[in-house]
């Protein structure tokens, strides 16, 4: 049975990052992702799964590299993928807070406007 579940496991692996760069394809085809702030962060989010995923993948392609666990290569991968997954967190927050001040600005603005052109002068 534990090898019904690891197979599914290798499966998923293999479909997500299959399916997340077909998406980065994709979405790279569709929009300018690169000269918009959510854009951005939207493919930052599709890339650190993965990036999680490389060394399983390598172990899974190449049984050979099942001790990447403990190879320095590996610690600097995963210290650099929680770092980026961080900033990546603290970008997404930083940018949706700045479009939504952005656009309640603009709504008051309209607001403002629309009520100076109802008043008569």
């Amino acid at each position: 049975m534990l090898h019904v579940f690891t197979d599914m496991g290798n499966v998923a692996i293999w479909g997500s990052t299959v399916l997340l760069v077909f998406f980065l394809a994709q979405y790279s085809r569709m929009d300018p992702w690169w000269s918009n702030p959510v854009g951005r962060l939207i493919v930052a989010l599709a890339v650190i799964p993965v990036v999680i995923f490389i060394p399983s993948l390598i172990a899974l392609a190449d049984p050979a590299f099942t001790g990447f666990g403990t190879s320095l290569w590996y610690r600097w991968v995963a210290i650099w993928t929680v770092i980026f997954t961080f900033v990546t967190a603290l970008a997404i927050v930083v940018t949706w807070e700045r479009a939504r001040r952005a656009r309640s600005r603009i709504e008051r603005e309209n607001g403002q406007q629309r009520e100076s052109e109802r008043t008569p002068s």
